[in-house]
């Protein structure tokens, strides 16, 4: 059993974390969603305070905690950790941040806290991070993993240019340039417009499953840190950029991102992250490996061409939604071809047999049908949905 000191810190952290988020940020969460987003934060806090507490031998843990964590896991828990931790240590200056009343004033508090995080993260949370990466030092790593293998820097360069495509077309929804009025979109935060940054996700993920699955999952939790990031940045509109990064993402909003917090984003790379997260990468030599393709199918592919379809010729609607049969139909159908390509293109993953094909339409069309009955954000519950499915029956 796990010991109640181990539990008590966790438990705490949700219990008080969970009405924090409802209170500071009103329309960003719902029940369900600050739930979700404050189980996984006292997790993934309580878990890196404990590794940090033991790395100091301040604490001695017991062996059931002392398992191996991947560094991509180590990446997402350490940097996120480092995020929440500034905030929190930095938060008197977060405070004169947000009261400041002239230029001068945001600009130095600005200053201020970028160079105090600077400070805080290279001589504290790297060198944790380094200490759980048997010495190796965390950016070495990344730039020794990125340019000693020629896949991986293939990987990124194209990773480079689908990111300037989506901020081309992010700079399009409020540039007055005439060049970018083709790439404009008429109504902000369109189905077209969400979708489209949906594909431009599949674009990255897909082929990376297949290649290199491992430098992915550690290339998405850097990402999640960035994104944590700029998020903190734009929220409080730091100088410089904070305030034209506001501007820039406010078109691409919809009613799910009603409140102060823009998060819809970060739930996509969540959803897609979190399979390559949570499963044992090295592991997957077989069917089983279709588990990482979780948020992919799901939401990549199952979510959006539901979405489409729905719009185009959905007529039929689910009892007590606004969710139509078609759309769901499309989702399913669309999964299943994804499944037969991804099974010819990926080469570790063997082609399924009749029963783990039954077990992977039923997940299809399960996962379909809670799409079009969840009142939440999809991004995020639906791929843990899928991958739970995967998990228990393949």
């Amino acid at each position: 059993s796990v010991p109640y000191w181990l539990l008590g810190p966790c438990v705490a952290v949700y219990s008080c974390l969970v009405p924090w988020l409802l209170a500071s940020f009103p329309g960003s969460f719902t029940l369900c969603e600050a739930m979700m987003v404050g189980q996984g934060l006292s997790l993934l806090t309580t878990d890196t305070a404990l590794q940090i507490l033991a790395i100091n031998d301040v604490v001695r843990l017991p062996e059931m905690f002392l398992v191996h964590r991947h560094q991509s896991l180590l990446f997402v828990e350490f940097l996120v950790f480092g995020v929440l931790m500034c905030c929190v240590l930095l938060s008197p200056a977060l405070y004169k941040l947000a009261q400041a009343k002239n230029y001068m004033d945001h600009k130095f508090w600005s200053g201020t806290f970028i160079l105090l995080s600077l400070g805080v993260g290279v001589l504290t949370v790297l060198r944790w991070l380094q200490t759980q990466l048997n010495d190796t030092h965390p950016i070495a790593l990344v730039v020794v993993e990125t340019f000693t293998r020629p896949v991986h820097l293939v990987l990124m360069l194209f990773w480079l240019m689908v990111t300037g495509a989506a901020l081309v077309l992010v700079a399009a929804q409020s540039s007055e340039r005439t060049w970018l009025t083709p790439l404009r979109f008429s109504q902000p935060g369109s189905l077209w417009m969400r979708k489209s940054f949906h594909l431009l996700a599949v674009l990255v993920f897909l082929p990376s499953l297949a290649l290199s699955s491992v430098y992915l999952s550690l290339s998405s939790s850097i990402s999640l840190f960035l994104f944590s990031a700029l998020e903190l940045f734009r929220y409080f509109k730091m100088w410089p950029g904070g305030g034209a990064l506001h501007s820039s993402l406010l078109p691409l909003t919809d009613t799910r991102d009603a409140g102060s917090l823009i998060l819809s984003h970060i739930y996509l790379l969540l959803g897609l992250s979190l399979p390559l997260w949570i499963s044992p990468l090295s592991h997957h030599h077989n069917v089983g490996k279709l588990s990482l393709y979780s948020g992919v199918l799901s939401v990549g592919v199952g979510d959006s061409m539901a979405a489409v379809a729905g719009t185009l010729m959905g007529k039929t609607l689910w009892p007590g939604t606004k969710k139509t049969v078609e759309g769901s139909a499309m989702s399913v159908l669309t999964q299943l071809v994804a499944v037969l390509a991804i099974v010819m293109m990926d080469p570790y993953i063997s082609m399924p047999t009749l029963r783990e094909w039954g077990v992977v339409s039923a997940s299809v069309v399960a996962t379909a049908i809670m799409e079009a009955y969840t009142g939440q954000v999809d991004n995020l519950i639906i791929p843990l949905f899928q991958l739970a499915f995967f998990l228990s029956f393949l």
